[in-house]
């Protein structure tokens, strides 16, 4: 029994097609500070998906990035209750 391999290579409309069933997100975030003064933030949210991929997925991208906002923010607040010492003195 001879077995027969497949073509290594893929063709673009391959590629495509699996970027459009299964989505891409690119998230990208850049802060340029200097001595504790933020200069520049630039915030990406990229996303490449079919129309039905995005509807689907769409909402729990969403969530995961409030999430993460409100975690940060909570963090931050903290961090600032904890430098100014207990309140009343």
């Amino acid at each position: 029994m001879v077995v027969k391999r497949a073509a290594g290579g893929t063709s673009h409309l391959e590629v495509l097609d699996r970027v459009l069933d299964k989505g891409i997100v690119i998230d990208a975030w850049v802060r340029v500070s200097l001595v504790g003064i933020d200069l520049l933030t630039v915030e990406a949210h990229v996303v490449v998906a079919s129309v039905a991929t995005y509807l689907q997925y769409g909402e729990v991208v969403a969530d995961r990035r409030a999430r993460a906002r409100a975690e940060a923010e909570v963090a931050l607040l903290d961090s600032m209750l904890r430098r100014s010492g207990p309140a009343g003195r």
